[in-house]
């Protein structure tokens, strides 16, 4: 009764005081040292009790399987199986289940599906757990795959396999799976089901459907953490910062628990729209939480006040974090670089090595990166260079895009072809794209022509090369030319997400999406129009492709 409890340690007492234990005290100690801890007692009384003479039956091998499914004695666990294969209770449905999910649960998929293949009789939890162990070790397809053939074998999934086969969806992006999995859950009315409803929230999200995933979130009878942090981790995810923010101050009205996690991503929202009041509100909720020693926290944080220009604040939460990483040194630093302040990045590196902390390729990348969004020539050229001679780091691609970024941004085509034909790389997809982006600044349509053939050589699906070309020609008047990149651009069928924008005005957050078809909004606009053409102002009509 004590162990069943929990009362691990009252029911030792009374075990003690047993002159002989039977085999069902052991079984119980044994069970409720591997339910509650500490796990390795329940090895010692298994020992204890086959040394005094007493044989394991079914109940102390379900036990001691549970235990060693923890992962700190799969020496142990594979003796266990040996024994009862012994015994001849391998072919037992829960024993077979339980050597099963204890493989899986120690990364052993292979020897889980071994025992799983020998069971003559599966049912709904063997087919359950070997499911979730493939999801477990990364291999959805496979998981799918078993989901598929238990349905063939008229096996009905209970909860727990649903979510695995939701997960398995969600991970290999497989849509038309998932809706066929939803219509199974709908048809059996478990959607409504907490952890069920936090799955598909999750798998629409993952699909890119925020759509199909808030109108699940929106269906729920009782949306939990869960659910609440996966429709904000899938906002995130695709750019959506304003419904975010929405819904975790949502959360904090209901007085739902905001776990590190939660506020990663609500600060990763908060970097994104960059509006101070937001991103000081949210640092004195985690000050309040007492999360601000967390070190993603630490580095979302330092990097939330350096995409707002707040650097004396990014360098306060840099100081104030109790543990740093490669990633801490590597924001900051990034952070310095952005406002060409060299002296103090080349101190911060020192200080990055006197921690103890390598300067890797990472913490350049983000420097150059830096420097290319201000566009500080010579301060990037500067870090390229000493990368190699002070560091002994050799640029890699992503160091050679940000500076052809940086030479583009700036005008410096010559030299940006030049850094292209040196490279010890071959151009990819990137390094045309972040040309072509300068040439269409810049109107330079004969290099950007030229970076457009290169483009869609290597992928003519994507739709941002096509739009940037385009507009350059649009902007010249070059129609023909025009017309013949939207032949090339309906034939390919390539698409580009439309770009968005948000304003803070009057302590709100206010978004626009390009295309966007508002009544009120438009009717603003005119009126707008009419306002500014009264006060004699002249718009440029740039056209815009789409």
């Amino acid at each position: 009764m004590y162990a069943k409890c929990g009362s691990v340690s009252e029911a030792y007492k009374l075990f003690q005081t047993l002159p002989f234990p039977s085999l069902v005290s052991w079984s119980t100690m044994i069970a409720g040292f591997a339910d509650h801890g500490p796990r390795v007692l329940a090895f010692k009384h298994f020992a204890d009790m086959q040394e005094r003479g007493i044989e394991a039956d079914k109940s102390a091998f379900l036990s001691i399987l549970k235990a060693c499914s923890g992962g700190e004695r799969m020496d142990v666990g594979s003796i266990i199986h040996t024994q009862i294969v012994e015994s001849g209770l391998e072919g037992d449905s829960m024993i077979g289940s339980s050597i099963t999910d204890m493989y899986a649960k120690n990364g052993y998929i292979e020897d889980a599906y071994k025992v799983f293949g020998s069971l003559l009789s599966k049912d709904e939890v063997i087919w359950g757990v070997i499911i979730r162990g493939y999801v477990q070790v990364g291999q959805a397809d496979m998981a799918l795959a078993l989901f598929c053939r238990m349905l063939k074998d008229g096996v009905q999934p209970i909860v727990s396999t649903f979510l695995s086969g939701l997960r398995a969806c969600a991970d290999t992006g497989k849509v038309d799976e998932g809706m066929i999995i939803h219509d199974m859950i709908v048809r059996r009315a478990i959607e409504s089901d907490a952890s069920v409803g936090s799955s598909l929230v999750d798998m629409y999200a993952k699909y890119g459907d925020l759509d199909g995933s808030r109108k699940v979130f929106d269906t729920l009878p009782y949306a939990n953490e869960v659910a609440y942090g996966a429709m904000i981790a899938g906002y995130v995810a695709h750019g959506e910062a304003i419904p975010a923010l929405q819904l975790f101050d949502e959360m904090d009205t209901c007085s739902l628990k905001l776990d590190a996690i939660i506020f990663l991503y609500a600060i990763k929202a908060c970097s994104s729209v960059r509006v101070i009041m937001y991103c000081r509100q949210m640092h004195h909720k985690l000050l309040v939480d007492g999360l601000e020693g967390d070190l993603r926290i630490g580095n979302c944080l330092t990097e939330m006040y350096i995409n707002c220009r707040k650097l004396s604040e990014a360098q306060w939460v840099f100081d104030s974090m109790p543990k740093k990483d490669a990633i801490s040194w590597g924001v900051l630093i990034s952070g310095y670089a952005e406002i060409a302040d060299s002296r103090t990045v080349k101190y911060q590196l020192n200080e990055m090595q006197s921690s103890g902390w390598r300067v890797n390729d990472m913490v350049f990348t983000s420097i150059l990166a830096a420097c290319s969004n201000a566009c500080q020539v010579r301060a990037g050229c500067d870090f390229f260079t000493c990368m190699t001679i002070d560091y002994g780091i050799w640029p890699s691609i992503e160091h050679y895009t940000c500076m052809i970024d940086l030479l583009g941004r700036t005008g410096c085509f010559f030299e940006a072809q030049e850094l292209i034909k040196t490279m010890p790389f071959m151009p990819n997809i990137i390094t045309w794209t972040t040309l072509l982006s300068s040439c269409h600044a810049y109107c330079n349509c004969s290099l950007g022509q030229e970076c457009f053939d290169r483009f869609i050589q290597t992928d003519p699906d994507d739709g941002s090369g096509y739009l940037l070309m385009l507009n350059t020609y649009a902007h010249l008047n070059m129609w023909y030319d025009f017309m013949e990149i939207q032949g090339l651009k309906c034939y390919s069928g390539a698409f580009k997400k439309p770009g968005k924008s948000s304003i803070e005005i009057d302590s709100g957050v206010h978004e626009f999406i390009v295309g966007t078809n508002d009544k009120f909004l438009s009717s603003k606009l005119q009126r707008l129009g009419c306002i500014g053409r009264e006060e004699g102002f002249v718009p440029m009509l740039v056209l815009a492709v789409g």
